[in-house]
């Protein structure tokens, strides 16, 4: 898209964005200007109001996995019992580290932390000790949650029991549709329940008009009349 900009260099000209972008870097990239190409810049944006929210959940939450057993007599080791808030959980059909359980939060959304428990419904002792997890917003590109600074995934700690919740909150929160959880190390049987933490989505971002403020990019220059067009690239 490319933005209107000044005809003198005092009048503050604004343009809202129809669709808001979750960004760490923005460029402003001259298309048009009078005399030379010379600009003052802000950035307005809010900040999410419950940061640590659960999201993924019913309605927009979809929850699958690389396999699940299957039960006769009951109904039990599906994906989505192995939400969070489920009194079962999500068992694998093998026993290895090429399992998964995937999360898809609908819209892409800002995760700053990760949920994990054991199984519920059984008297045998089965959860994970140790996971990574991985994110996707297409499903054929994945990164690994690597942790600010290291080159290698994170290794998270998982559980010792069937029903204690561990909660670990991200040194580097990102922006993803898709989430997943790869157990490492394990009790008896993989088997876990799973929750995200973030800022969730509700049908409309959380923010409005009164939220918007300047956010420090100050570039001091002269005269300016000009043409922007912005480029944006995904936070990291």
């Amino acid at each position: 898209q490319v933005f209107e900009g000044n005809a003198d260099s005092y009048a503050v000209r604004h343009a809202y964005l129809d669709t808001p972008i979750i960004a760490r870097y923005i460029k402003f990239h001259t298309v048009q200007w009078h005399r030379h190409p010379s600009m003052r810049v802000e950035v307005l944006g809010c900040q999410c109001k419950y940061i640590n929210e659960p999201v993924g959940l019913p309605p927009y939450g979809k929850i699958t996995a690389s396999s699940s057993r299957k039960f006769k007599k009951k109904s039990s080791c599906q994906p989505d019992d192995g939400n969070i808030f489920s009194t079962k959980g999500w068992c694998p059909k093998k026993q290895d580290e090429n399992q998964w359980m995937q999360i898809d939060v609908g819209p892409p959304t800002l995760i700053t932390g990760v949920i994990s428990k054991g199984r519920g419904d059984t008297k045998r002792n089965h959860w994970v000790e140790r996971f990574k997890i991985s994110y996707s917003n297409d499903t054929q590109v994945w990164y690994f949650y690597k942790d600010a600074h290291h080159l290698d995934p994170k290794l998270f700690g998982g559980n010792n029991d069937k029903n204690s919740v561990r909660t670990h909150f991200l040194n580097s929160p990102f922006v993803a549709r898709f989430i997943r959880f790869h157990p490492i190390e394990w009790k008896g049987r993989i088997s876990m329940r799973v929750g995200l933490l973030g800022c969730p989505f509700n049908g409309k971002w959380n923010c409005s008009y009164q939220d918007y403020r300047l956010i420090d990019l100050r570039f001091f220059s002269h005269y300016f009349s000009l043409l922007p067009s912005i480029l944006f690239s995904s936070l990291t």
